[in-house]
């Protein structure tokens, strides 16, 4: 099957099998940051008969719906009557290009949007890897759609409605949603690692001078494979056993 790429996907011939044919569909985000990008998705329905769940597959950091095929092809040669869904994240696979640095919490916005649009109930949702969050956070406000949850080696991040969110922590000056916008590209990586060790609570002068060592040590390349951060030893924050 041919997929006529719409979107400015640099992936511009897909394997074949990249989708069930005729199923193919391009969402356009109507709102939020990325408003008039287009998402790839596929929809479609096998067996016979009333669906009896709608399985939507949210794929990881760095992957596609693709990854999810060998599933998607089980089920369909089950033949038990279901819903498949499945969509590239901005980004990725054969959706539009990112245009700026994405964290999970605006994938979660734009999911939310296509699970309204295609009117997603009885859901059976399968996350992956950053699929968790993005998955997770894109039923927020919609939980009684959800009916299912299967989780394949992913964390669920703590998206509360109150207490720490994205949008306070780790401080209500400089939060995790607004981080793209004043970290430089080069040094995500040892922010990232900073901020997801912080300890709540800690002072925002200590929370700067952690981030800004940590940011050093990645840019020097200094950082050895399998080093705690300094954030992790300074503020005494224990890793899960």
């Amino acid at each position: 099957m041919t997929i006529d790429v719409e979107s400015n996907s640099p992936l511009r011939r897909p394997p074949d099998d990249y989708a069930p044919a005729g199923s193919e569909r391009w969402f356009t985000l109507t709102s939020g940051l990325d408003a008039g990008k287009k998402m790839f998705c596929f929809d479609t329905r096998v067996g016979t008969g009333p669906a009896e769940a709608t399985v939507l597959f949210v794929h990881g950091n760095p992957e596609c719906s693709y990854a999810y095929r060998h599933v998607r092809d089980a089920l369909v040669d089950a033949g038990i009557p279901v819903r498949l869904v499945a969509a590239d994240n901005i980004g990725f696979g054969l959706s539009d290009q990112a245009t700026f640095e994405m964290v999970d919490m605006h994938h979660a916005a734009n999911l939310a949007q296509l699970i309204e649009a295609l009117d997603l109930r009885d859901v059976t949702l399968v996350i992956h890897d950053w699929g968790g969050p993005i998955g997770v956070g894109a039923f927020l406000d919609c939980l009684d759609r959800v009916t299912r949850l299967v989780v394949l080696n992913t964390t669920i991040f703590p998206i509360p409605r109150d207490g720490l969110t994205y949008e306070n922590f780790p401080s209500r000056l400089a939060p995790w949603c607004r981080s793209p916008s004043y970290v430089p590209r080069a040094g995500w990586g040892g922010f990232a690692a900073s901020v997801a060790t912080a300890a709540p609570g800690t002072s925002l002068v200590k929370q700067t001078v952690d981030a800004f060592k940590d940011v050093a040590r990645f840019l020097r390349h200094s950082i050895p494979p399998g080093t705690p951060s300094s954030g992790v030893q300074q503020s005494g924050v224990r890793r899960p056993e």
